[in-house]
């Protein structure tokens, strides 16, 4: 059953990079409009302050512990303007 946005903090996440810029964005690295840095791996975690970041296990995106591998690092695509 699909449940509609209600702005809780169930619903809320932040976006943190893995890395941090070491040198000024170059043309094309952060796309403004959107808040990304291109090509720059991110962590989606939890807005619920219990430290659980989406993961992606099979073709389920579920709630985990940060584990530090590649299932819980995401991209921004600049072409398709998606995650």
């Amino acid at each position: 059953m699909a449940r509609k946005a209600n702005g809780s903090v169930k619903q809320q996440f932040k976006l943190v990079y893995v890395d941090e810029v070491k040198t000024a964005p170059k043309k094309g690295d952060y796309l403004a409009s959107w808040g990304f840095r291109v090509g720059s791996p991110f962590e989606i975690k939890s807005g619920l302050g219990d430290g659980k970041y989406v993961d992606l296990v099979g073709n389920n995106m579920v709630l985990k512990t940060q584990n530090g591998r590649t299932s819980q690092q995401w991209y921004f695509n600049q072409k398709t303007k998606t995650i």
